[in-house]
């Protein structure tokens, strides 16, 4: 028999009425749309006690049951991740860090997406991102979609350009068989 997959789809920022969610929650409903289980993660909702440096000698109960319920039943992670300063967000980063990253990452799938204000729609980020995902044992699906100039591919918070779509349609559909 074989185990069904279990997607979660990561706004990787805090910042309010961030682009990045938007996007995410875009993907979100359209993976949704294929008939998968999916959860959508908004790093900016994530319990600040989950953060807490004192999570790596007595964990809150509150990551427990958040990585219980959702990081450690997904098989597939599809990450959104906005550029900051040439990378990618330091909270995305702690977030990794604080997760139990054996039982949540080791083995598992994951999808990049990036975003940025200028015309590399975080590129370099995506590939610090990818190595620390393989460190972790994560296998990267290869086709990830950069969204450069994001500021002008939004249109009342949502994608709009019909070649975009299409490209993250095949993005969507190949990380499903992947």
């Amino acid at each position: 028999m074989s185990k069904v997959d279990k997607y979660v789809v990561i706004a990787g920022t805090n910042r309010p009425q961030s682009n990045t969610k938007k996007v995410a929650s875009q993907y979100f409903e359209m993976v949704k749309r294929k008939g998968v289980d999916v959860e959508l993660v908004c790093l900016k909702d994530v319990d600040w006690a989950f953060y807490d440096p004192n999570h790596y000698t007595k964990i809150q109960q509150s990551g427990i049951d958040f990585q219980e319920r959702i990081m450690i039943p997904a098989t597939k992670f599809l990450f959104v991740a906005p550029e900051y300063n040439g990378s990618i967000p330091g909270i995305l980063k702690l977030f990794i860090d604080a997760c139990n990253v054996k039982e949540s990452f080791h083995f598992k799938k994951a999808c990049l997406v990036g975003l940025g204000s200028g015309r590399g729609g975080n590129m370099r980020g995506l590939d610090h991102l990818t190595g620390i995902l393989n460190y972790l044992n994560i296998d990267v699906y290869h086709k990830e979609v950069t969204l450069p100039d994001i500021n002008n591919k939004l249109r009342d918070g949502r994608l709009f350009d019909e070649g975009i779509l299409k490209r993250i349609e095949k993005q969507i559909e190949g990380f499903i068989k992947f």
